[in-house]
């Protein structure tokens, strides 16, 4: 079964949450905005659920607005993936997502997953920190770590 992301009501700083990801935003000290979009180990049920998991992540950020605004994306609990349907939608999707934000990082696990996340941003032209530390993302952004 497909999820749509409309469940119950979310938090004032949530944007998204279902199977495949958890967006939310953070307001920061500088007065910027951080926007996190976590991928949860959740797989997806074929190349139609990508596209469409993603279109609703990429819906949420464009009424968000990303002007002025940090993205921190977390794939650390994301399943890896590299065959050629998926590259191929992720090559149409990146670009959507990544487009209008002030800095980009994105968090990864393992070596071949920044590898793999180093080429995407290379190919895309994005301009992107690529690391396993989150504390060295935010520094990238220059914010102090969020409190937990």
């Amino acid at each position: 079964m497909r999820h749509n992301g409309t469940i119950a009501p979310a938090p004032k700083n949530e944007l998204l949450r279902n199977p495949y990801f958890v967006v939310t935003t953070e307001d920061l000290s500088s007065g910027a905005q951080l926007v996190r979009v976590v991928r949860c180990s959740a797989v997806f049920l074929d190349l139609a659920d990508i596209r469409m998991q993603y279109g609703l992540v990429i819906s949420r950020l464009d009424r968000l607005g990303r002007t002025g605004r940090f993205l921190l994306v977390d794939l650390r609990s994301a399943p890896g993936r590299t065959d050629p349907g998926f590259e191929a939608i992720m090559t149409d999707l990146r670009p959507k997502m990544f487009a209008g934000f002030r800095r980009v990082g994105i968090l990864t696990s393992t070596a071949g997953g920044t590898v793999q996340v180093m080429r995407h941003t290379r190919e895309d032209g994005v301009d992107a920190l690529i690391c396993s530390s989150e504390a060295e993302l935010l520094s990238f952004f220059r914010i102090a770590q969020p409190r937990r």
